[in-house]
C-alpha cells in the first residue's frame, strides 16, 4: 500500500510541476534584470555552504553593482540579511517563482528546481555542495533505481536547466556526465567553500569561532559529522564515543571536545554535556577549521577536511547496508582515510596514526580523484558571473 501512495504523490507532484512550468511562461514577456541573481542553498535551509562564499565576495568586491536575492523555506529567519542589502523571500512562493524567472544569474547548491524551465540568456550555476566522488548522486543512487521513477523524472528536469555545473575534481566531472546526464559546461575549479580552507591563516579567527562556540580556546578539538541515511533521519551516537577524548590524549596529547554536528536532514538521538552540538552552526569549514581531527562516514566533508591534512576517521558500522541502498562510485578502501566498523577498530586507528604516512596518503588520493582545488574558486565564478551580466569586473 505505502508504494501505491508513494507512486500517488509522485504522479501528483509531477503533474504540479507540469502545470508550474506552463504558468511560469507568463514571466517571460518580462525582460531578464542582467545584474539580479539569486540564491539558495541546500533546498532553501540554509544561508551558507558555495552559494553564500558567491555571494558574500560579490557583496564585498562589486558594490551594487548586483542586486542579491535569497530564497529560504523559513525567510522569517534571515530577516538580518536585509541590513546587508540582500531581499528575502520565501522558497516556493510566487514570488520566488517570479524572481527566478527574471533573474540573469540564479545559483544553486543542491540542483536547480524542475518546476521551471531556464530561459534564453539566463545562466544557472549549480555549485553542489560536496567535493570528492565518494557515495552515489543523482540518478545513479540504487534505491533510486529501485523504481523511483519520479524522482529520476524530475532530476531529468533538473539537470537540463544547469548551464554551468562547478566541480571539485575529475573524478567528479566524470559523475556529473554520466549520473545527472549533463551535457552543458563543466567548471573545474573547486569548490568556493574550501577556498577559506585553503587560503584562512588568522589565529584571531580561529579563537573567535571557538569562543563563539563556547569552547576554550586551549582544548583540541574532535568533529563528529556524519552523513544522513534516506530512511532515517535519526542518528545514534555511539555511546562508547564518551571515551574518545582520552584515547586522543593518548595519541595526540591534549584535552579535547567533541563537537558533533548533524546532517540538515537529520538529528542526533540524545543530547549529552560531554557533546558540544554544532548542528545549528552556521558555516561547516569554520568547524572543520578549528577542528583538529575528524570523524565521518560517507559525508565529503572529507574532502573538505583533506586539503587541510588533519587526521580523518571514518565510522562505518552500516558499510555494506549503505553501499546495497546508495552505494558508493569509489570503493571505500581506496579513499585512504582508516575505515572502522567498530569502536574497538576506530581506537586502534586513533592509536596508530602516523602522521608522515597519513599525509602521502591523503596526496595520492587526491591525485587518484584529479584534485581540481584552485584555492580561488569563488573570485573565477564571480569573474563568469560578471562575464554573463556583461558587468565591468573591476570590483572596488
Amino acid at each position: 500500500m505505502s508504494e501505491v501512495i508513494r507512486s500517488m504523490r509522485m504522479l501528483l507532484k509531477i503533474v504540479i510541476i507540469y502545470l508550474i512550468r506552463i504558468f511560469s511562461r507568463v514571466f517571460s514577456i518580462i525582460p531578464l534584470k542582467n545584474n539580479q541573481i539569486v540564491f539558495s542553498s541546500q533546498g532553501g535551509e540554509t544561508y551558507g555552504d558555495n552559494a553564500r562564499y558567491i555571494s558574500d565576495y560579490l557583496r564585498n568586491n562589486y558594490y551594487n553593482k548586483f542586486h542579491i536575492i535569497w530564497r529560504f523555506k523559513e525567510p522569517s529567519k534571515y530577516k538580518y540579511l536585509k541590513e546587508k542589502g540582500i531581499l528575502v523571500i520565501g522558497y516556493q512562493s510566487l514570488r520566488g517563482l517570479y524572481y527566478c524567472c527574471t533573474s540573469k544569474i540564479i545559483i544553486n547548491t543542491t540542483g536547480p528546481q524542475s518546476w521551471f524551465k531556464r530561459r534564453v540568456g539566463q545562466t544557472i550555476i549549480e555549485t553542489w555542495h560536496g567535493g570528492g566522488a565518494y557515495k552515489k548522486s543523482g540518478l545513479d543512487i540504487n534505491n533510486l533505481r529501485k523504481g523511483f521513477w519520479g524522482e529520476e523524472l524530475t532530476k531529468k528536469y533538473s539537470y537540463k536547466n544547469i548551464s554551468i555545473f562547478l566541480s571539485s575534481c575529475h573524478a567528479f566531472s566524470q559523475i556529473i556526465r554520466n549520473s545527472f546526464q549533463y551535457n552543458n559546461e563543466i567548471m573545474e575549479c573547486g569548490m568556493p567553500r574550501n577556498d577559506f580552507l585553503m587560503r584562512a591563516k588568522d589565529d584571531e579567527l580561529f579563537f573567535q569561532i571557538k569562543r563563539d562556540l563556547g569552547i576554550p580556546v586551549e582544548k583540541k578539538v574532535l568533529l563528529f559529522a556524519p552523513t544522513w541515511r534516506d530512511e532515517n533521519v535519526i542518528y545514534h551516537i555511539p555511546d562508547d564515543f564518551v571515551k574518545l577524548p582520552i584515547i586522543l590524549n593518548m595519541r595526540f596529547g591534549g584535552e579535547w571536545i567533541i563537537l558533533v554536528r548533524s546532517h540538515y536532514f537529520s538529528v542526533f538521538d540524545k543530547e549529552d554535556r560531554i557533546f558540544f552540538d554544532a548542528s545549528k552552526y552556521p558555516d561547516m569549514q569554520e568547524l572543520l577549521y578549528i577542528s583538529d581531527v575528524l570523524i565521518t562516514d560517507y559525508s565529503s566533508c572529507m574532502w573538505d577536511m583533506s586539503l587541510m591534512y588533519k587526521p580523518i576517521f571514518l565510522y562505518v558500522p552500516d558499510l555494506e547496508l549503505y553501499d546495497r541502498e546508495r552505494g558508493f562510485y569509489t570503493d571505500p578502501y581506496s579513499w585512504g582515510f582508516p575505515l572502522c566498523k567498530t569502536y574497538f577498530e576506530l581506537k586502534q586507528a586513533i592509536l596508530e596514526y602516523d602522521e608522515i604516512e597519513y599525509h602521502d596518503i591523503v596526496k595520492k588520493h587526491q591525485a587518484d580523484l584529479g584534485i581540481c582545488e584552485t584555492g580561488h574558486a569563488t573570485e573565477l565564478v564571480c569573474e563568469r558571473i560578471c562575464e554573463a551580466c556583461r558587468i565591468n569586473g573591476d570590483g572596488k
